[in-house]
């Protein structure tokens, strides 16, 4: 765990307060971090062999197997979402369904926490749990507006010897029905 990222969940969670989900949270280690900075976190990811690991890591941490599409939690159920790398194996239809989801899982003024790679937008590098692909901050940013959310910070870092990174720290502002009729949809 790199130190800068520790610090930015751990103010990010401080901050944050309430319950937060971690979506895509592979084996809970950020789970466990923020367990000790909030009142409740629950860790999900689809891989049932994550959860299991997580589970006997951290046994007094909630971690259910779930895929963040449809996380089946009622609507405003966090102060905030973390989704630290786990939305760079998802294609682009994914990440478009997965953001309108933290929009309706958020409060009115919740936040949502972003980690990923920087990259030309959409291309694929191998990684070790599965295909990843490159975001790119401004296009992540342009996409977090148009589901519901504004943009508070953009924390970027660059590395010689591996892969360039940025989090984006953003607020939800519209409720999922606002963001239907701004895109003239119907809930119905």
């Amino acid at each position: 765990m790199e130190p800068c990222d520790t610090a930015l969940i751990r103010s990010w969670g401080a901050r944050t307060g309430g319950r937060i989900l971690d979506a895509g949270c592979g084996p809970g280690h950020w789970t466990d971090l923020l367990s000790n900075e909030v009142s409740e976190v629950i860790g999900i990811d689809v891989v049932p062999e994550f959860i299991r690991s997580a589970r006997q890591r951290y046994p007094e941490v909630q971690f259910e197997t779930m895929d963040m599409e449809r996380a089946c939690f009622p609507d405003g159920s966090f102060e905030g979402v973390l989704a630290w790398y786990s939305m760079i194996h998802c294609e682009r239809a994914s990440v478009e369904a997965i953001l309108k989801q933290f929009n309706r899982l958020i409060r009115a003024e919740g936040s949502l926490l972003l980690g990923f790679f920087t990259g030309p937008a959409w291309n694929q590098f191998p990684h070790a749990i599965a295909t990843a692909f490159y975001w790119d901050v401004e296009e992540t940013c342009n996409s977090l507006s148009d589901f519901g959310f504004r943009v508070d910070e953009v924390h970027t870092r660059s590395s010689q010897h591996h892969r360039d990174h940025a989090a984006i720290v953003a607020r939800r502002v519209y409720a999922e029905g606002r963001l239907d009729q701004r895109y003239g949809a119907s809930n119905a």
